[in-house]
């Protein structure tokens, strides 16, 4: 199972940094590897693509983000796209700093740049029960901010919990019962196959199979699917990358946001 924060696209933090020249800039390149500040994203930029890694302290995990490469503007900064659309620029902001802005954020994800990629991305991951939700784990400790003010143990959550996962059902299962504890709407859970779970006490729905955000043609089905099911969906929820049209416990449609008409 295939663990996956939606907080990590998330995060947002503001920094000070001393801005180059524009032609500085963009003789630095923006080519290389590149941290979040907070959240462990890191994302990893060549001459036509932008693809993500999702770390914490024993874990790198390939993201769910990526991008085709765009123009660039006077300024240095490059756009990136996902099927023509825009998604994001990267702007210079100082030696080895930039500012990662996102379509339809107001504010900045910062970043700074790294020499390498971390070892551990370059290996395998095991995929056993067990280390999934030791990632799982790991991934909150390090990032989730809410655990005092929830009255979570969350060393306790583990101690009860680990011990009882054995299977990829087991684990299934104890992973919505954790999301249950913390009772956090902005938390999910997907899997590998598209499974997606809220706390328990929601249903765990899977998209149709022709009712995916996949394809060269996702950006139009995607609005002709929100402009024919809009109306009848009972909602349409939204987090900062994903959107899904549900009706009762059966997604209609699962699209990125700004694929849908605004």
């Amino acid at each position: 199972m295939k663990i996956m924060s939606t907080a990590m696209v998330a995060a947002i933090a503001l920094t000070i940094v001393t801005p180059l020249t524009a032609s500085a800039a963009a003789s630095q390149g923006v080519e290389g590897f590149w941290r979040t500040d907070g959240y462990g994203l890191i994302l990893a930029i060549d001459r036509t693509s932008l693809r993500t890694y999702e770390t914490t302290s024993i874990s790198c995990l390939s993201g769910l983000l990526s991008a085709e490469r765009g123009a660039s503007g006077p300024d240095g900064s490059v756009a990136f796209t996902d099927n023509g659309h825009p998604l994001l620029t990267f702007e210079p902001q100082g030696r080895g700093h930039a500012v990662l802005q996102v379509a339809g954020k107001a504010a900045g994800v910062n970043l700074t740049r790294l020499s390498a990629l971390p070892g551990r991305c370059t290996a395998p991951m095991p995929t056993d029960p067990v280390t999934s939700f030791d990632v799982f784990w790991q991934t909150f400790a390090e990032n989730y901010p809410f655990f005092a003010a929830k009255g979570v143990d969350w060393q306790g959550i583990r101690a009860t919990y680990r011990p009882q996962i054995h299977t990829a059902d087991e684990l299934s299962t104890k992973l919505r019962e954790i999301l249950g504890v913390l009772r956090d709407a902005h938390t999910q859970l997907t899997d590998s196959k598209g499974t997606i779970g809220g706390p328990v006490g929601h249903s765990a729905v899977r998209p149709d199979s022709q009712g995916s955000d996949q394809g060269p043609d996702r950006a139009p089905r995607c609005r002709q699917a929100f402009a024919a099911m809009g109306e009848q969906a009972d909602r349409v929820r939204e987090s900062s990358w994903w959107a899904w049209i549900s009706s009762g416990d059966r997604v209609l449609w699962l699209c990125r946001p700004e694929l849908l008409p605004g």
